[in-house]
């Protein structure tokens, strides 16, 4: 199978680097809905009929229902204490992509182009954030036993320390911790007290 990249707000990001959860069964569909999309934008491109672009977002949509009912089954069975608002968040999205897929199928050739091509960004955009923010801190209630979860070592390991700028030429700084899969954090001093001018 082809080497998988996706655009990703203005940046291109690896499938196997950065969007891989190190759970064989959740990586699988994740690409598998990558490479619908991608498959359904170059059905557009290519100058599909009508029929051909609402067969693909029929099974891009059936394939995303399909895959969030086995990501809920899974964290339902292993007790996830955030699973109502993983729902809401997969609800959501649903919700959207239904409204965009009912468009296609009520309007022209050129106007149902232009909606799946919306679906194909909305779609990227939304499994993208959901993957990188909450899929990561649902990662172990995704697995069907532990044994699943294979530990996955950041692209880019950091140390030293940081600095953030603010307007007027202010800034702070702190030491660098990496914290391997739970991201990157900043250890920021306490401010300094302020000396008593009058001793």
């Amino acid at each position: 199978m082809s080497h998988l990249t996706i655009d990703y707000g203005g940046a291109k990001l690896d499938f196997d680097q950065d969007l891989k959860l190190g759970i064989s069964s959740i990586d699988q569909q994740h690409e598998k809905l990558f490479r619908l999309a991608t498959g359904m934008l170059e059905q557009i491109q290519g100058g599909a009929n009508q029929t051909e672009i609402e067969v693909s977002v029929l099974e891009l949509e059936a394939f995303v229902s399909e895959h969030l009912g086995f990501e809920e089954a899974l964290m339902r069975k292993n007790k996830n204490p955030n699973l109502n608002s993983h729902i809401l968040a997969h609800r959501r999205f649903q919700k959207d992509s239904a409204i965009l897929r009912e468009k296609v199928f009520v309007s022209d050739h050129l106007k149902a182009c232009q909606i799946a091509q919306k679906m194909f960004d909305v779609l990227i955009e939304w499994l993208c954030n959901h993957i990188l923010v909450v899929d990561r801190k649902s990662r172990r209630y995704m697995a069907s036993n532990p044994d699943e979860i294979n530990s996955r070592a950041p692209r880019i390991r950091l140390e030293g320390r940081a600095l953030i700028e603010f307007s007027g030429k202010k800034g702070i700084t702190g030491l660098l911790h990496d914290a391997g899969e739970q991201g990157l954090f900043i250890d920021f001093p306490p401010p300094l007290a302020k000396m008593d001018k009058s001793s």
